[in-house]
């Protein structure tokens, strides 16, 4: 076919990543190129990611869950009045789980209080190194310490690459 690559690639240089690391079809992609199109000892940038998460105590944080009434109106005039959600029967759940995306550089530190250190969820080696595709379908159980005592009201999770495959972790 006129568009095929003549030979395979030594280095794949890529941002298929979204707020989930690997959501946007990024393992099929990078398991794509493997399989088809990069040599077994190509440079892959970037070269490996790492999820982690922490628990945290949070008032802003458990009110994510939940609706709340809202206070609408011009105070200037005096007139306010309130949105109230409806009741809830008392068999119903009053909470509902849910992903927030938002950077936690936005979320002002003192707005939170960590029940755990960081605990790495997910590691990725996306030069496969092992000669073996990325997992599809992976899971994993991991436990941490508790720092402090507290209520969990949030699972905060984020992610790292690193760009340099002379600079990976030793996790292999």
């Amino acid at each position: 076919k006129e568009f095929d690559m003549k030979e395979r690639a030594n280095i794949l240089v890529t941002e298929v990543f979204d707020t989930e690391l690997i959501g946007e079809a990024a393992i099929a992609t990078f398991n794509h190129a493997h399989k088809f199109l990069l040599t077994k000892d190509c440079i892959v940038v970037p070269s490996e990611g790492v999820m982690y998460a922490q628990v945290v105590n949070s008032d802003v944080a458990s009110k994510w869950n939940s609706l709340h009434t809202i206070c609408t109106g011009n105070g200037e005039l005096g007139t306010f009045s309130k949105l109230e959600p409806p009741s809830l029967s008392s068999d119903a759940e009053s909470y509902s789980l849910a992903l927030h995306d938002l950077q936690l550089s936005q979320l002002k530190p003192e707005l939170f209080k960590p029940i755990t250190d960081p605990i790495e969820v997910f590691h990725f080696d996306f030069n496969c190194r092992d000669g073996k595709p990325i997992p599809l379908r992976e899971q994993t159980i991991r436990q941490g310490a508790v720092l402090k005592s507290g209520q969990c009201d949030a699972i905060f999770m984020w992610w790292d690459i690193s760009m340099d495959s002379n600079k990976v972790s030793n996790r292999f």
